[in-house]
C-alpha cells in the first residue's frame, strides 16, 4: 500500500490537524503547501503536487482529502453530507452524485466508541439505512484515510 500523503509532511509543513482537517498554523504554511513538493515518505506524490495546485485561496480550512478526491479522480467530495431524511446522519465524506460515502471510523484500537456495543449498534442502523437507501459505504481507520488503496476502492465502486 503506497501512503499519499503523511501527517508528518504536513505538520513540517507548518499544518495541524483537528478532526481530519488540517489547519495552516499561520499564512506561511498556506503558502508551502501551494509551492513546494510534499515529501511522502520517501518519494513525491505526482497527485499531491497537483492537488495543491489547486489550492489557491486563504481559508482557514484545507481538507486534503477533498482536494486529493477532485485531482485524482475528478469527483466532489462533501464533507458531513446529511443523507438521511428523518435522522440526522451524517457522512464523514461524501460522493452524492454516485453516491458513494466514505466514514472514517476513530477509535478502533483505543476503545472508541465505534468499537463499544451501543456505539457500534447505532453505526450498524445507520449503515444498514443508509445501504436500503442505495448507498455504498467504505469504511476506513483516519490512518488509511489519504492512502492509494481507499482511492482504488472508489475507483472500484464507479
Amino acid at each position: 500500500m503506497k501512503t499519499v500523503i503523511t501527517k508528518q509532511a504536513l505538520n513540517a509543513l507548518g499544518f495541524t490537524e483537528y478532526n481530519g482537517i488540517f489547519y495552516p498554523r499561520n499564512h506561511r504554511a498556506l503558502a508551502t503547501i501551494t509551492s513546494e513538493a510534499l515529501q511522502c515518505g520517501t518519494e513525491k506524490s505526482k497527485s499531491i503536487r497537483k492537488a495543491k495546485k489547486r489550492i489557491k485561496s486563504n481559508d482557514d480550512k484545507i481538507d486534503l482529502f477533498v482536494v486529493l478526491v477532485k485531482n485524482e479522480l475528478g469527483l466532489d467530495v462533501v464533507k458531513e453530507h446529511l443523507f438521511h431524511p428523518v435522522r440526522k446522519w451524517r457522512f464523514d465524506y461524501a460522493i452524492i452524485d454516485l453516491k458513494i460515502a466514505v466514514e472514517v471510523e476513530g477509535g478502533v484500537h483505543s476503545g472508541g466508541r465505534h468499537t463499544r456495543g451501543v456505539g457500534f449498534e447505532n453505526d450498524m442502523e445507520k449503515y444498514n439505512s443508509a445501504t436500503s437507501l442505495g448507498w455504498r459505504l467504505i469504511r476506513v481507520v483516519p490512518s488509511k484515510l489519504m492512502t492509494e488503496n481507499t482511492l482504488e476502492l472508489i475507483r472500484k465502486i464507479i
